[in-house]
């Protein structure tokens, strides 16, 4: 079963906005604010996960240490 979502008082600017999105992706507002919700939750998911990892006590120099792992093969 799926569940349906209201969403009141959209700015008439915005409310345009997305129907031309919609128009240009070729597709509903309905669809496109659905996939553009996925997107954000993913994203805030993955956020929290990166969260919830350790943090490194020493800035780690990226361009160094895959220099270092080149060299050493």
């Amino acid at each position: 079963m799926m569940a349906n979502l209201q969403i009141r008082n959209v700015p008439e600017d915005l409310h345009e906005s997305l129907h031309r999105w919609a128009a240009e992706a070729n597709t509903s507002v309905s669809a496109l604010v659905l996939r553009q919700l996925k997107q954000l939750v993913a994203l805030r998911t993955f956020e929290q996960e990166l969260r919830s990892q350790p943090m490194t006590d020493t800035p780690q120099d990226t361009v160094s240490a895959l220099q270092a792992e080149r060299d050493s093969r």
